[in-house]
């Protein structure tokens, strides 16, 4: 028996595989963010650094925030990474007893 979904309306294995792509480029791009954030200001942009070496052997901390640009990045990689699992049971499917299955019982004659 032929399904009543027309050819046009089904989906490659191509397109149901680009929603986790999508998923992990976007995860690879905030743990590239994330190890940006921690290199300080001085190397980040190439300078030398030599005003920032002078203030700091008076003794001055100066001060590089990381925080406040790492753990928004940290919190989106984690949810991009999270949703991979679920976008995987949602468009393939759950198999609930997968461990101890023995396939050749299933069959019928």
């Amino acid at each position: 028996m032929l399904s009543s979904t027309p050819r046009s309306a089904l989906i490659s294995h191509d397109e149901l595989w680009a929603a986790v792509d999508r998923r992990v480029a976007a995860a690879q791009f905030f743990l590239s963010e994330m190890s940006k954030d921690l290199v300080p200001p001085q190397e980040k942009t190439g300078e030398d650094g030599s005003l920032l070496k002078a203030i700091r052997t008076t003794g001055v901390t100066v001060n590089h925030p990381w925080e406040d640009r790492f753990y928004p990045h940290f919190n989106a990689f984690l949810a991009m990474t999270r949703s991979v699992p679920e976008i995987v049971n949602c468009l393939f499917g759950f198999d609930r007893k997968v461990i101890g299955v023995d396939w050749g019982n299933g069959f019928q004659s």
